[in-house]
C-alpha cells in the first residue's frame, strides 16, 4: 500500500487541499484505489478545493479528494465535531456530492460545552487582568476536548449519551466555580431548559455523525485489494502550529507532522513513499503568535477568499519570504523528519503554491528539492518538475 504525506511546512492555509486534490487526481488516473486520510486536528481545518469547473468549496470534517469521490478516513488522532459534520454534509449534498467517510473509533468527539468553554478562555484572554492577548483558538473546542476526554472520554467507539450530563457538569464547575451560573450567553448551556434543548440538538447531530460514518475496526492491510491502496494523508494546520514545534502558547493541541502519520503507516502497514511540505510563495498566519519574513505593505496584500476576519482569529496577516523565514521553515522540516526516527530513503520536496501572486528566484535556492509548484486555484494548476 502506498502512502504519501502532505504537510502544512509554515502556519497553516498553505495550499494543502489544493495538493490532495491534485495528488489523487494523479493516482486515480495511475489506477489506484485512492482514499484520503485526515489524521490530526479537526474541523477547525479550512482547505479550499476549486474544482475544474469552478465549484469551491472550504473542508473542514471531509478529505480534499471529496470532489473527484475519494473517500475520507478520519484517524484516530482526528477529532470528530457532529454540530460542523452535519452542517458541511448537508451543504455537500446539497451541491450534489456524497461524501464517504470511514472512521476510527477512537476518534474523540467534540460536545457544545467543549465549544463553549473554548470560547469562554479566548474571551477571558482578552481581559486586561489575562494580559489581552489571544491564544489565537479557532474557538471550536479543540484544546478543550483533548484535556475533558482524559477525564471524561467520549469517542467515536464510546459515545454514551449518559456521559453529556457529566460532560455539562465538568465544565459549569470550571466556568462557574461559586454555583449559580452568571446571566451571561454562555450561561444558557449549563441551566434547563437550556441544558435539555442543547443535549437533545446535539444528540440529533451526533446521530447524524454515527448514521453517516462506518467505523474502521480492522487493518487496512487485511483488506483483499490492499495491493491498490494510495493515501493521501492530508495534514492539518502547519509545524509551525505543532503543538512541539510552534511557539507557546500559539499552538494547536496536534502533531501536524509526521508522528500521526507514521503510526498509521505501522499500525496499517503502509508504505510511505513520498513526503511533501507545502508553502506559499510567502507567508501567513491566521490567530496570534509570531509570524516570520518581512512585512507586506498594505498595497501588496493578496486577497484571501477563504480566511475571512473571524471573531477568534481576527484577520490574517501576511509577510514575505526572506532568508530567517526560509531557514526557519528548514529547521522545522529537519526536526519534523528526525522526530519520527528519520525516514530512510523516503524522499521529500516542496510544493509552493499561489504563485499566480508572487514568483521569487528565492526557492532555485532551496535546500529541500521543489518538485511542484501552483500557478492557480484548481489540481489542473500545479505542475510537477521533471528535475526534482
Amino acid at each position: 500500500m502506498k502512502g504519501i504525506a502532505v504537510i502544512g511546512a509554515n502556519y497553516g492555509d498553505e495550499g494543502k487541499g489544493l495538493m490532495t486534490d491534485f495528488l489523487c487526481n494523479r493516482e486515480k488516473e495511475a489506477g489506484k484505489r485512492v482514499s484520503v486520510v485526515r489524521h490530526n486536528g479537526g474541523a477547525q481545518a479550512g482547505h479550499t478545493v476549486v474544482a475544474p469547473d469552478g465549484f469551491r468549496h472550504v473542508f473542514h470534517h471531509f478529505g480534499s479528494g471529496t470532489l473527484q469521490g475519494i473517500p475520507t478516513i478520519l484517524a484516530k488522532d482526528f477529532i470528530l465535531n457532529p454540530i460542523l459534520f452535519r452542517k458541511e454534509y448537508e451543504e455537500l449534498e446539497a451541491a450534489g456530492y456524497t461524501p464517504e467517510v470511514f472512521v476510527d473509533a477512537r476518534c474523540r468527539i467534540t460536545t457544545p460545552w467543549d465549544m463553549v468553554y473554548n470560547q469562554a478562555q479566548e474571551e477571558a484572554r482578552s481581559s486586561a487582568v489575562m494580559g489581552g492577548e489571544r491564544h489565537g483558538s479557532c474557538g471550536v473546542g479543540i484544546n478543550a476536548t483533548v484535556d475533558r476526554n482524559e477525564v471524561i472520554p467520549f469517542t467515536r467507539g464510546a459515545c454514551c449519551l449518559s456521559s453529556l450530563e457529566r460532560i455539562s457538569g465538568h465544565y459549569k464547575n470550571k466556568m462557574f466555580p461559586a454555583g449559580v451560573p452568571s446571566e451571561t450567553e454562555n450561561s444558557r448551556f449549563f441551566m434547563s431548559p437550556g441544558l435539555e434543548e442543547v443535549g437533545h440538538a446535539f444528540s440529533s447531530d451526533l446521530y447524524f455523525l454515527i448514521k453517516h460514518t462506518s467505523v474502521m475496526d480492522y487493518p487496512l492491510c487485511q483488506h483483499p485489494n490492499a495491493d491498490s491502496f494510495a493515501f493521501i494523508f492530508e495534514g492539518a494546520q502547519g509545524l509551525g502550529l505543532d503543538e512541539y514545534m510552534g511557539v507557546y502558547p500559539h499552538v494547536t493541541r496536534s502533531n501536524t507532522g509526521l508522528r500521526n502519520i507514521v503510526d498509521f503507516c505501522r499500525e496499517h502497514k503502509v508504505d510511505l513513499n513520498e513526503i511533501i511540505y507545502v508553502t506559499r510563495s510567502y507567508l501567513t498566519r491566521h490567530g496570534n503568535g509570531p509570524l516570520k519574513g518581512a512585512p507586506y505593505s498594505e498595497e501588496a496584500y493578496f486577497e484571501d477568499k477563504t480566511n475571512v476576519p473571524n471573531p477568534w482569529q481576527g484577520t490574517l496577516r501576511q509577510s514575505a519570504m526572506d532568508e530567517e523565514a526560509y531557514f526557519s521553515m528548514a529547521e522545522r522540516v529537519a526536526w519534523d523528519t528526525q522526530s519520527v526516527g528519520g525516514i530512510g530513503s523516503t524522499p521529500i520536496s516542496l510544493a509552493i503554491t499561489h504563485n499566480d501572486q508572487l514568483t521569487s528566484e528565492y526557492w532555485e535556492y532551496s535546500l529541500i528539492p521543489v518538485k511542484y509548484e501552483s500557478f492557480g486555484e484548481t489540481r489542473e494548476d500545479v505542475k510537477e518538475t521533471e528535475d526534482a
